[in-house]
């Protein structure tokens, strides 16, 4: 080997090993992230751990360098692989771990900028890098594996192909029906309860079975939900002929899931939509499996589709848009295909069609349009399409009577017009909410969840390059329902429902476009860009399976998804709020259309590189250490461009959004609404008293004797950063009385699992001339937490009116908590350095003369601590855990004397 093939391998090896240290350096001063760090480069200084750094590093290139002499040995003796190629091979195994050096931008007094983009991830970013260069690195051991096992791998290879990926499409819709079916009922356990109109789906089913009539008035009296869902239920009627009240959701779906409520109960009715969600599940595999001509990335499509937002929430929700869109694949595969149409077929696809309108009325036009490109496709055929005509016509001459003879309107918006709804529909909220919203929104939209059909756009100019005809008639079956939903003033989003509900029906359509773009030539680029919307896809779904409380928005603007996965706030940011918009949000949408734009783009115009395709084809036939060491070499090289590139592209897009333009666009307006939750972010300059709030209004009244003990607030669920927080409930008595318990209150999460903090009032807490007060709780929180809600319990004895919840902190109270967490990781200087800048008050920080006393404390600082502990034990001489600790200390003093009246103090207490 020349000098500069070795100076090339040493470059390899030491960008190796320093990517790892990276790794290594980044992950020990994680948990210095906070501000207690001037500069950012100072945090790898500040680690604790730093003096072993030197230690791990020496371990690091050993461990290392023994592993490369093993698999240069293996490589010299099992595949007989000179010394050259071995080096060059092994050299190039483990280059992918180069990638961690962007770790080191954090690091760096130079490029402040660039390393907060970094940071915005936190340990997410990191730990995604490193995953995905490990799986470069097992790629690489992979082939050379291959030249190894050589013509035994071959066998293999073609035998598990056999099994698995060329099963007739019988057996594999089996397969796949089972699978799923077993993991939708799983997760069901996982998912919340019932949600927004859930069980008014299934009052309508127990007045069928109970009652026998589609009046649930009385249901909604006798509270027969209480059965499913306890506690009381607002009331969704609509007005019939003779003041009957009949339910404003469609009677489809009551219909459909009657047998199983009749036999279980509602369990029933979740297996059923379990089994529902299978069938779907079969039906998308090969609907992409008939457009791919395969089932190879048939089975990509089926998992990040069927086990992702949002099919895997709905798997278990009793909406009808599951149903709907399980009659909607089953009649679209029937057209993707081109089979030409059987007299067994024809009944389905009539059925199919004829129910769509009756579970919503917002398929009615997708289930004409359905029908029509039926009709032109077996134009020849008249039996066949006769029969699909006929059935559709019918279902919708027996809807109309069937309003008719309820509303005496024969129209679909009968339901609504007959509470004197006038507008249903509007082009402004169309424009302004729904058309980005559906897609975009970072609490509702479906891109935001299902990374997978970004690629759907790439996939319709395919479909228009193979028949324009057949993309126009999917560009109508697709804005059938697409402008209905976003332009509905009922909530577009579907309000108390997982995001993209309204997406569910149009995902068959979607799935087609996924299939389209995966039929194109794979770099390797482009396959590494399909593993990261893979990981992010299951990185997504495990969060919300393991956060309960995630799936549902809270209609605050702010997505508890994307706030409960990184370490920092700042990543909503990258995602528009369309529930309320304002400019901003609009500038950003601008960005993702273009960014989205760009992606499919590069995987339309994608070729498959030469050099790769070249040595995947003499892979096939026989492996030489030339191909190996080609096909590593190329691995490395194609994964850390597309890591890069990736990188430049975030970099880049998180400068765009938080651009001076974008502030500028924003005009300052942070405020968000409408809803039934209105969050809104102030900030309340008193020099270091600066107050950061969250404001709830909620002017709840409770009256004495009005009902049992009950919970009257409960909101506003939103999301907050690691700090130390108050809570302000104001209450203001409206009446006469005395009770010694009025109200209850608490700070909690996950549905009141987890209560953070709570309190209890009663007539002696207020002044005997005071009707109105403000009431505290502290509470603290060492991560980022989804969904903090603030509940008050009333005990219904006097007259009272809860006005309004604030969840303020300030930097003050971030200085504190920041101080107790540098305090617990050891790191004393700088949680004193915290502790100074503190200026204690009558309240909630008069705490930091303890802390700051324990730490003086330990820190063999005894004036300073006795200082502390006596301005502390001057405000509460009743904490007897200081007071003990300040008496133990001044005995040691010349000030034993005080030190003993403080412990005889102690006793008497």
């Amino acid at each position: 080997m020349d000098s500069q093939s070795w100076f090339r391998t040493g470059l390899r090896v030491i960008l190796t090993l320093c990517g790892l240290a990276s790794y290594c350096a980044n992950w020990g001063t994680s948990s210095l992230t906070l501000e207690d760090i001037p500069c950012e480069y100072q945090r790898l200084w500040s680690w604790s751990g730093f003096d072993h750094l030197v230690l791990s590093g020496l371990f690091l290139v050993m461990t290392v360098t023994v592993l490369w002499c093993v698999i240069m040995r293996v490589l010299r003796r099992g595949a007989r692989l000179s010394v050259r190629s071995a080096r060059s091979v092994c050299s190039w195994l483990f280059v992918p771990l180069s990638l961690g050096l962007v770790m080191l931008l954090q690091f760096s007094p130079f490029l402040t900028g660039i390393s907060r983009v970094v940071q915005v991830m936190g340990n997410e970013l990191s730990m995604t890098m490193f995953l995905f260069s490990v799986l470069a690195v097992l790629v690489n051991i992979g082939l050379i594996t291959g030249l190894i096992a050589g013509k035994r791998l071959e066998l293999y290879l073609q035998t598990v192909n056999t099994w698995l990926f060329s099963s007739g499409p019988i057996k594999s819709g089996l397969v796949i029906f089972v699978i799923s079916f077993g993991i939708y009922y799983y997760c069901s356990g996982y998912l919340p309860g019932l949600n927004g109109d859930e069980p008014h789906y299934l009052l309508i089913t127990q007045s069928l079975l109970q009652d026998g009539d589609l009046d649930v008035h009385n249901n909604y009296c006798e509270r027969d939900y209480n059965e499913y869902m306890p506690g009381v239920l607002d009331r969704h009627v609509s007005i019939g002929q003779g003041g009957v009240r009949y339910s404003t959701h469609p009677v489809g779906l009551a219909f459909l899931i009657a047998p199983a409520y009749y036999l279980l109960g509602y369990r029933g009715v979740v297996l059923f939509m379990n089994m529902c969600a299978a069938l779907l599940a079969v039906q998308l595999f090969l609907l992409s499996r008939s457009v791919l001509k395969g089932s190879s990335w048939a089975y990509y499509i089926w998992v990040l589709v069927c086990f992702a937002p949002p099919l895997l929430p709905y798997s278990a929700k009793v909406f009808p848009e599951l149903p709907a869109a399980l009659l909607c694949a089953y009649v679209y595969r029937v057209i993707v295909t081109g089979k030409p149409l059987t007299s067994g077929s024809s009944v389905f696809v009539m059925i199919s069609l004829a129910a769509l309108p009756w579970l919503q009325q917002r398929f009615i036009i997708l289930a004409l349009l359905l029908a029509l490109d039926l009709v032109v496709r077996n134009w020849s055929n008249i039996k066949a399409w006769t029969v699909i005509v006929g059935g559709y016509c019918l279902s919708m001459v027996g809807l109309m009577l069937f309003y008719q003879v309820l509303y005496g309107n024969p129209l679909p918006s009968a339901p609504y017009t007959s509470i004197g709804m006038d507008t249903i529909w509007s082009w402004d909220t169309f424009i302004g909410h729904g058309m980005w919203g559906l897609l975009f929104d970072q609490e509702y939209g479906i891109l935001v969840y299902a990374p997978v059909f970004l690629l759907a756009l790439g996939g319709l100019y395919l479909k228009f390059r193979r028949s324009c005809p057949d993309a126009f008639f999917w560009m109508a079956m697709f804005l059938s329902v697409y402008i209905p939903a976003g332009g509905f003033t009922l909530k577009w989003f579907g309000s108390w429902a997982p995001m993209g509900r309204y997406m569910v029906v149009l995902i068959p359509l979607l799935v087609e476009l996924i299939a389209l773009i995966l039929t194109r030539p794979k770099r390797q680029t482009v396959l590494w860009t399909y593993a990261l919307i893979f990981w992010i896809t299951l990185m997504f779904s495990y969060h919300l399976l393991v956060g309960y409380d995630l799936w549902i928005g809270s209609e605050s603007g702010r997505s508890k998804l994307l706030s409960s996965l990184t370490e920092s706030t700042q990543t909503t940011q990258w995602f528009p709020t369309l529930i309320s918009p304002i400019r901003h949000d609009y500038f950003v949408v601008g960005i993702w259309l273009v960014s989205v734009v760009f992606l499919n783009w590069l995987m339309v115009r994608s070729k498959e590189n030469a050099s790769f395709s070249g040595c995947r084809d003499r892979i096939q036939t026989y492996l030489s250490e030339e191909v190996v060491a080609m096909s590593v070499a190329q691995v490395s090289r194609s994964f850390l461009s597309w890591a890069g590139m990736s990188l430049f592209g975030l970099i880049l897009l998180t400068g765009l959004i938080n651009a001076d333009l974008g502030t500028c666009l924003s005009g300052g307006d942070v405020s968000f609404g409408p809803g039934p939750i209105i969050e809104l972010k102030q900030t309340c300059c008193e020099g270091p008293k600066s107050y950061e709030e969250y404001r709830y209004p909620v002017n709840r009244n409770s009256r004495a004797g009005s009902g049992p003990p009950d919970y009257i607030v409960s909101g506003p669920y939103i999301s907050l950063e690691p700090g130390l927080y108050e809570v302000l409930f104001t209450v203001e008595l409206t009446g006469p009385g005395w009770a010694e318990n009025i109200l209850s209150f608490d700070v909690c999460t996950y549905r009141g699992h987890h209560v953070l903090t709570s309190g209890r009032i009663g007539s002696a807490d207020f002044g005997a001339d005071d009707r109105c007060g403000s009431f505290s709780l502290y509470f603290s929180l060492d991560r980022m937490t989804p969904n903090i809600e603030t509940r008050v319990f009333s005990y219904r004895t006097v007259d009272l009116l809860v006005s309004e919840i604030v969840i303020r902190t300030s930097g003050q109270l971030k200085s504190l908590w920041q101080g107790r967490v540098l305090a617990e990781k050891g790191y004393r200087q700088q949680a004193l350095a915290r502790y100074l800048q503190i200026e204690p008050d009558d309240g909630m920080l008069v705490v930091v003369y303890k802390e700051r006393a324990q730490l003086y404390q330990v820190m063999g600082m005894i004036s300073e601590a006795l200082e502390d502990y006596g301005q502390y034990y001057a405000h509460h001489p009743e904490d007897q855990t200081a007071t003990r600790a300040y008496g133990a200390l001044l005995l040691k003093t010349e000030r034993r004397e005080e030190g003993i009246r403080v412990l005889r103090r102690l006793e008497g207490l």
